[in-house]
């Protein structure tokens, strides 16, 4: 986080004080400002939720953060007021409304004696996916399991999915530039093995995202987001006709998934600079001599950030019935 950041350098310069002075200093550091720091994303399949905390100073860390619990927090459409969102917990503030694509949101916020922040954003349309295709591949397993009648040994063969590769055909809206964000994900089964035979036991399900890689993307184009595990792109090298883009999904999770989820998002340019700034951020984050990196805001007064998004989705089937 830039907070530990900025601890590393500070002390990193007290020792380069320490070492060429005899004398101790001391050394006045100003106390920054507080800002309230807004992050909120809005799509129209859930209601809007917005997360409010206060900024830290240098000298703070992670665990000093302090979520804002009493703030008045509203939200405009197309400049007309709909809501006043409502505290839950953890620093989240809840509404009621569901976001409409086309429309223009505009989020206030105010915790004195902070200053009050605002920022906007708009709902795209979702992208068009024309075909997908896909070519699964496996790996074999040989398991022991033991009968729980007679404590005999015997193996069983499974089949897992390692990597599937998919072609996705995008339709891109002519004489306009596009934003995309692409994910995978899966619905993982859990298990456990309890004793003493082991045999599994079905305990739930959970949503896992894919690691995948994107071989037609050009690199000074696109870049990839390790917290939300998907590639950031725009179309300025396909603008306004059909790409196909070619990846290759990374199944690295206990369990094989019956299913895998695309996801495809039109995002604001905003959020498309915003992943830029954080992934630069992310590859100096702990060396104290590359060049400092500001991670973009949209918060007016403020910090953090504050976008819309829409989404197309689809599944692939995985079909486990004649892999030999």
């Amino acid at each position: 986080m830039k907070t530990k950041l900025c601890i590393i350098l500070f002390f990193f310069l007290a020792i380069l004080g320490n070492l060429s002075c005899r004398e101790p200093i001391d050394i006045n550091i100003p106390e920054t400002q507080k800002k309230i720091v807004l992050n909120g994303f809005i799509n129209p399949d859930s209601t809007i939720k917005i997360n409010l905390s206060e900024s830290l100073s240098i000298l703070e860390r992670d665990k000093d953060l302090k979520f804002l619990k009493t703030a008045v927090v509203k939200i405009y459409e197309d400049e007309t007021y709909k809501e006043t969102l409502q505290y839950d917990t953890n620093g989240y503030y809840i509404g009621t409304i569901y976001p409409q694509i086309g429309k223009e949101y505009k989020v206030t916020a105010e915790y004195p004696p902070l200053d009050n922040v605002d920022a906007e954003t708009v709902l795209l349309k979702p992208p068009v996916i024309t075909e997908i295709n896909s070519e699964p591949q496996f790996y074999s397993n040989v398991q022991t399991w033991y009968n729980s009648v007679t404590g005999e040994p015997f193996d069983t063969t499974i089949y897992e999915l390692e990597q599937l590769n998919v072609n996705l055909i995008l339709q891109d809206p002519p004489n306009e530039d596009n934003y995309y964000f692409l994910t995978f994900s899966a619905i993982i089964p859990q298990y456990d093995y309890p004793p003493p035979d082991g045999n599994p036991v079905f305990t739930g399900e959970k949503m896992t995202y894919l690691d995948y890689n994107a071989s037609n993307l050009n690199w000074e184009n696109n870049f990839y987001t390790r917290d939300l595990k998907g590639f950031v792109f725009s179309d300025n090298l396909f603008n306004g006709k059909n790409f196909t883009l070619n990846t290759t999904v990374y199944v690295n999770t206990e369990s094989a998934p019956n299913k895998v989820y695309v996801g495809l998002h039109s995002v604001t340019e905003d959020f498309y600079q915003y992943v830029i700034s954080y992934s630069k951020y992310q590859d100096i984050e702990g060396n104290p001599f590359a060049e400092p990196v500001n991670i973009k805001t949209n918060i007016h007064h403020g910090f953090g950030f504050f976008s819309g998004y829409s989404t197309k989705k689809d599944s692939i089937i995985i079909d486990y019935s004649n892999v030999n």
